[in-house]
């Protein structure tokens, strides 16, 4: 099967950037997968997209919503040149309820070596509706390429409802790549 388009139609309130280009590409016509976009029987693809909303909108806190995003257009060809399409009805995204706290890493490195403790800040978020006394405690995990440095069960304070407190942490890596 050869690929002819795949591309997103993003919804009226969306900007959409395409990401199925190469970084190097001056143009950014340079595709990811080549000018000669043939699939085999097993093969397999994804493309991305980056949706980013043209103007803030409100979200109602008290109940899950469903956002429209856009629509996915696929084009292709069979090895006998038969044309085929599919093209997507609205897709769309539920915007989950918020958890009671949110957790953001700020001040993180884009690359670190391997063996050397790194530190970066976390953003602790209150959502709730009452106060919440909290404490950070740092587990153990083999599946995960960093180790937590430094006292676990600190207590960090008191944090009113809707605010945030900021706390230092130091990881140190022990494995390669993506964690």
């Amino acid at each position: 099967m050869y690929i002819e388009s795949v591309s997103l139609e993003p919804a009226q309130n969306y900007d959409i950037a395409d990401l199925n280009t190469f970084c190097g590409d001056p143009h950014g016509k340079e595709l990811t997968f080549g000018r000669n976009s043939c699939l085999g029987a097993d093969d397999s693809r994804q493309y991305l997209y980056r949706l980013s909303p043209k103007k803030p909108f409100v979200v109602d806190s008290k109940k899950p919503n469903i956002i429209i995003v856009g629509k996915l257009d696929m084009v292709w060809r069979t090895a006998m040149g038969e044309r085929g399409r599919l093209q997507t009805s609205q897709l769309q995204n539920i915007n989950t309820l918020p958890s009671d706290l949110s957790v953001e890493g700020d001040k993180v490195p884009d690359v670190v070596p391997i063996e050397k403790p790194f530190g970066f800040s976390l953003k602790i978020t209150n959502n709730s509706a009452k106060d919440m006394s909290l404490r950070l405690v740092l587990s153990k995990s083999k599946s995960i390429g960093v180790h937590w440095t430094g006292t676990s069960g600190k207590y960090l304070g008191e944090v009113k409802t809707k605010e945030s407190l900021t706390t230092d942490v130091t990881v140190l890596p022990v494995r390669a790549g993506l964690q």
